[in-house]
């Protein structure tokens, strides 16, 4: 008998600690949403302040330039690697 008391107390132990760690665990969980959600709302806050001062528009231009300029320096590398393909062929 006093082993099944010893072996309930170390089962219970054993769940209180596990519990523990579950709990632990959803604390960190908790905590990093809340920094992810401040980010978000951090950076909702920056984009309505740049679509207000019209600073968004300006970098979106900024940012279709940049990739039309991307996409015809692209071209002739893509020409030249199509040719050097048909000339394998």
């Amino acid at each position: 008998m006093p082993e099944d008391q010893e072996t309930r107390e170390i089962s219970t132990e054993r769940l209180f600690q596990n519990v523990g760690v579950v709990l632990n665990g959803l604390g960190n969980l908790v905590e990093t949403v809340e920094r992810l959600l401040t980010s978000l709302n951090g950076i909702a806050r920056n984009l309505q302040s740049m679509e207000e001062d019209g600073s968004l528009s300006r970098l979106l231009e900024l940012l279709q330039s940049a990739e039309q300029q991307t996409v015809v320096a692209e071209q002739p590398r893509r020409g030249k690697r199509s040719r050097r393909d048909d000339d394998e062929d």
